[in-house]
This record gives structure tokens, C-alpha cells and sequence, in this order.
């Protein structure tokens, strides 16, 4: 019991406020800034947090119970569809801890897992103000013809899902892809994010996670080609 008494609340106030909303099978990660709206946005499978500061994590669920567990920082907590339950986390030291889904929730539950980026205040607020910002191009990407081809071929094919802010891709369904060029695992920890591996998710997400919601999409070399050379601009 003092054990428990002593993990119950952390020992200063959490300036960082974290909600992550679990889904089949990935998670929804939202950042939000009351003083400057501006600021908020939506990330998926990867949390960032400043060392040696203790971070409260407000945890939902889309539909239905998932459990929050990063072993090295903290216990599971479940997330439950209609309430929110809370959890904190701190990482002392910097480093890539992984959490996973510790209930059973599906076919996929194996593969729905997240990373937690502990990093100095410095590099914390660099990669909060990166993160906030919409995407852009440079003038050569924005003028490239398989740029312009692949993201045509986006806003046909993924948009109803996924958002990229900054462009008319507004979908809920599915992760933000604002930064995707920024994350080290995509399809929530089953692969590493390399222009292979995101291309094999797009026409084959059905082979790797069966059951999921992303559907396998079928593109001919040169549809693969464009979207690859646009993905390649989420940065």
C-alpha cells in the first residue's frame, strides 16, 4: 500500500498535459496548448516528453477497452470507451521507451504499440514547434511532377481517412500524417518508417495487419512511385 500510496501522484505539478485516445489498433496522441491554441496538434503511435519532468496522460477510448503500459515508466491503465482515466509518466534519463496495448483487443493487438522519446527541454521544444506547424514543401518539391501526381493520388485515395494540416486532407479515421517523415516506426510499431516499408504498408496493410481499418491499396509502379515522392515531403 505505500508502495502504491507513493506512485499514486507525481511529486510536482505536471505542466504537460497529454491526451492519447487508443483505437483498432494505433494511437491517437493529442497535444494541446490552452494559452496559444495555435499550437495544438495530433499525433499518432509516438509521445515526446522533456526529461525529468512529470507528464499527466488523459487516456480514451474510440471503441473498445485498451490498456496504456510503458513498463519501464509506469503501470497499465486501461482506456475505456465514454470515460477518461489518468495516468503520469516520467522519464529521467533520455531514450526511446516502448509501451504497448497490455489488453486484449483484437486481432491486432500485438502490433499496437507506441514509443515514448524522452529528450532535454531544448530538443522537446524544438520538436513541439516543428510538430505544430503545417506541412509544407520547398518551391522544387511543390513544382515536382510525381510530387503533384502522388499528392492528387492522396487526396483520391487516403484523405477521407488521414489529415494533413495545411491541405484540404481532413479524415479522423485514421493517423495524422502532417510529420509522417518525422517518426522512426509507422503502423504502430510494426515497421520501421523507410520508403520501402511504407510502401509495402500502403499495398499490402491487409498481409501485415489483417483486420485492421487501413485497407491494402493497389497502385501501379508509377501511382507507387508518385505517392512515395510526395509521402517523402511530410516532414
Amino acid at each position: 500500500m505505500m508502495t502504491l500510496e507513493s506512485v499514486a501522484s507525481p511529486a510536482s505539478h505536471a505542466r504537460l498535459v497529454i491526451t492519447v485516445t487508443a483505437y483498432d489498433w494505433w494511437w491517437k496522441v493529442d497535444y494541446t496548448d490552452d494559452a496559444n491554441p495555435a499550437r495544438n496538434f495530433s499525433t499518432a503511435n509516438e509521445i515526446h516528453i522533456p526529461v525529468g519532468e512529470p507528464v499527466k496522460v488523459l487516456l480514451k477510448s474510440a471503441d473498445v477497452v485498451h490498456a496504456f503500459w510503458v513498463p519501464q515508466l509506469a503501470g497499465k491503465t486501461q482506456t475505456i470507451p465514454g470515460q477518461t482515466n489518468e495516468q503520469w509518466i516520467q522519464a529521467d534519463r533520455p531514450g526511446i521507451y516502448r509501451g504497448q496495448c497490455s489488453q486484449f483487443c483484437g486481432a491486432q493487438h500485438a502490433h499496437m504499440a507506441f514509443e515514448v522519446v524522452a529528450q532535454s527541454f531544448a530538443a522537446f521544444d524544438a520538436w513541439r514547434d516543428a510538430q505544430g506547424r503545417s506541412a509544407t514543401q520547398t518551391d522544387a518539391a511543390a513544382q515536382d511532377a510525381h510530387v503533384i501526381a502522388g499528392k492528387k493520388l492522396f487526396d483520391e485515395r487516403c484523405a477521407g481517412c488521414h489529415t494533413i494540416r495545411g491541405t484540404d486532407a481532413q479524415g479522423s479515421q485514421a493517423p495524422d500524417l502532417t510529420h509522417l517523415g518525422s517518426r522512426r516506426l509507422i503502423a504502430a510499431g510494426a515497421l520501421t518508417n523507410t520508403p520501402e516499408h511504407l510502401l509495402d504498408w500502403i499495398q499490402h496493410a491487409q498481409r501485415i495487419k489483417p483486420e485492421a481499418l487501413m485497407p491494402s491499396i493497389a497502385l501501379t509502379t508509377s501511382d507507387a512511385a508518385a505517392l512515395s515522392a510526395y509521402l517523402a515531403t511530410l516532414h
